[in-house]
């Protein structure tokens, strides 16, 4: 059943390559540039320009680049440490540590800005914003330092906040996101923005937030802060400029009605979706019972956890939702809310911990939960596939996983038992997916 759900997890990983699903969408003949039913006449265009960031955006760009060449007349992109593998020859890469954002991160946003004054009314600019972009590109307002958004951004991810509302806030004290790229920079040229979708519900206004409306408001980043209890805690530039922000509607983030002048056409390239039906087809074709359960999962990891145990001990007794032997899916985003903790791990290396206490000894059950881009919080784990046995195998070894909950030290316990996923980079972003096996 192991050997099985990693086949499964290979198959779904696959099935959302950027860098296919590039290859497929776009096309060129007789210098007419066809991007799926769209076309745009390059004889046209003066120059082409690739501007982005995010965990997806290399692929995307490797693709780009094997398709236009020598059309393309430069561009920037920031991605992860660790990810730049194939050089690119006219779009420049820059590299920049996520999820903490640093200053390579804060000059690389900074360049992109600058290469927005390069171009005019005849070009042509892809932009790829996929995920982690905010850290992997940080670029505050005035007023608000590097060290501010930093802070920000650790305690929203430490506070259990789901990624809508962490996005609001952050969308409220950059200066590209929530729509500021395209209006204030790139308002006067074609746009062509491709999304690999990472955000629960596929809804593209919360997508590549850089050339995308914002409905939300600076009121709702405060209300976000005060749920949490972050008000006092976050750096005042950064409460300054929100509140600076909810008292004067002229600068707010550009919504639909602003955008309605661009020219901007959006395409999704793969999502989350696409990830769990080949993760279904591929258990179906292994003999399994199997259905998508769930693309939508939120919530706290731990949780989350117990909740899929005891789906796991619902099969086995009663044959709901499934009759074994069968294989669940689900995808999604959960969260951690970080009190205290001693070491590292990861919301998906969390949630396989949680699952290992509430299995003990139900050898039957097999639980696989990873990130697609193959990095599940600052560890080089994409998450973690632990069975009925994890639990005392732990325990034989001096590992206590309750201990280990607590304190959020779910990457050394699971990797001490050989119970991580490793994958490394794979290219994509598509948040997470759950793989539950019953024999």
């Amino acid at each position: 059943l192991r050997t099985d759900i990693l086949k499964v997890i290979d198959s779904a990983i696959k099935n959302v390559d950027p860098y296919t699903a590039t290859i497929n969408l776009v096309k060129i003949k007789n210098n007419i540039l066809y991007v799926g039913q769209s076309s745009y006449d390059l004889s046209k265009k003066q120059n082409i320009y690739v501007l982005g960031a995010g965990k997806a955006s290399l692929s995307i760009a490797i693709a780009l680049e094997k398709l236009l060449q020598d059309k393309i007349t430069g561009g920037i992109i920031i991605i992860k440490k660790g990810q730049y593998t194939k050089k690119l020859k006219k779009i420049q890469v820059i590299e920049a540590s996520h999820p903490i954002p640093d200053k390579k991160g804060f000059e690389g946003a900074k360049a992109i800005i600058e290469l927005t004054n390069k171009i005019n009314n005849n070009d042509l600019v892809f932009t790829l914003i996929t995920g982690g972009s905010s850290a992997l590109a940080p670029l505050p307002e005035d007023g608000i330092s590097l060290e501010d958004k930093i802070e920000t951004n650790k305690l929203l991810l430490e506070s259990g906040a789901n990624i809508l509302e962490i996005n609001n806030i952050r969308k409220h004290i950059s200066k590209i996101k929530g729509g500021r790229l395209a209006k204030n920079y790139l308002s006067h040229t074609q746009i062509i923005n491709f999304i690999v979708s990472d955000v629960v519900g596929n809804n593209i206004k919360h997508e590549s937030d850089w050339v995308m409306p914002d409905e939300s408001t600076a009121s709702d980043a405060l209300n976000t802060l005060q749920k949490y209890n972050l008000l006092n805690k976050i750096p005042s530039p950064v409460i300054n400029h929100l509140n600076t922000v909810s008292q004067n509607p002229d600068l707010e983030s550009p919504d639909t009605r602003s955008f309605k002048n661009l020219n901007i056409d959006t395409f999704v390239l793969t999502n989350i979706n696409k990830a769990c039906e080949a993760a279904f087809h591929k258990a179906k074709n292994l003999g399994y019972n199997s259905m998508i359960l769930n693309n939508m999962l939120q919530g706290e990891s731990k949780d989350i956890g117990i909740i899929l145990s005891s789906i796991a001990k619902e099969c086995i007794k009663t044959g709901l939702p499934l009759q074994p032997p069968c294989i669940i899916i689900l995808g999604g985003e959960t969260t951690v809310s970080l009190k205290s903790f001693s070491e590292i791990g990861g919301r998906n290396q969390e949630m396989a911990l949680s699952a290992a206490i509430k299995l003990n000894n139900l050898n039957r059950v097999v639980l696989a939960t990873f990130n697609t881009d193959g990095s599940d919080g600052p560890t080089d784990a994409a998450g973690g596939l632990i069975d009925g046995e994890s639990y005392k195998i732990g325990k034989n070894l001096g590992i206590d996983f309750v201990s280990s909950l607590k304190t959020h030290a779910s990457y050394n316990a699971l990797k001490k038992i050989n119970d991580i996923i490793i994958t490394g980079s794979t290219g994509t972003n598509v948040m997470d997916i759950i793989i539950l096996g019953i024999n």
